[in-house]
């Protein structure tokens, strides 16, 4: 019996010596390199979850200008020009203020103007990231559509030409455009880092 328990308390001695935890265990540096391993796992995998995201994003913005564009070409087959931008009291280059309709909420600061809605489009796209709010405030031309960096945005061009520019801001520099055209100094004092217009002749 003595024997028994001097011999269990030898082996208990080894498993939690600085040998035995080596071979029964893991040492505190060895946790803790496995701790530092599996961070870098995760910062890895959570960059590469967002670099996905903004990609998904940008497609995104890329397949609306293209449907605002189709829709606008569509619109100069019946007109024979452009919509033209809607002025007030100050102006907003954004989309939905520019191409949609005037409805209840904001007949009463939009006034009329040319419109996509209902006849090339059931509703003007937005930005997947940054909505338009638009709403109404004292009277025509006094919307408050808020901060227009990150939107969509549209303005006619008639100085010499009969033409339009759409910009949109993109989150990944390959979608961004490399040279932006002149006419893309109306939006200026935005974000926007991508444009698009109709080709020659269209």
């Amino acid at each position: 019996m003595r024997r028994a328990f001097t011999l269990i308390l030898k082996n208990h001695k080894e498993i939690f010596s600085r040998k035995g935890l080596s071979r029964f265990g893991f040492t505190l540096i060895e946790v803790l390199i496995t701790i530092l391993i599996i961070g870098i796992l995760v910062t890895i995998t959570l960059a590469s979850y967002g670099s996905a995201l903004a990609n998904q994003r940008d497609t995104t913005r890329l397949t609306d200008m293209h449907t605002i564009a189709n829709a606008l070409g569509q619109f100069y087959l019946d007109h024979k020009a452009y919509p033209k931008n809607v002025t007030g009291s100050a102006v907003y280059y954004n989309t939905t203020y520019q191409l949609d309709k005037p409805t209840r909420d904001t007949n009463s600061c939009k006034g009329s103007g040319d419109s996509l809605v209902p006849n090339y489009l059931s509703a003007i796209p937005q930005d997947p990231q940054n909505k338009n709010t638009l709403s109404a405030a004292v009277g025509i031309g006094d919307c408050s559509v808020g901060s227009q960096n990150g939107q969509y945005l549209y303005s006619s061009i008639t100085t010499g030409i009969n033409s339009y520019i759409l910009a949109a801001k993109m989150e990944k520099s390959s979608n961004m455009s490399a040279s932006p055209p002149v006419e893309a100094s109306i939006f200026s004092s935005f974000s926007e880092n991508y444009y698009l217009q109709p080709k020659a002749g269209q």
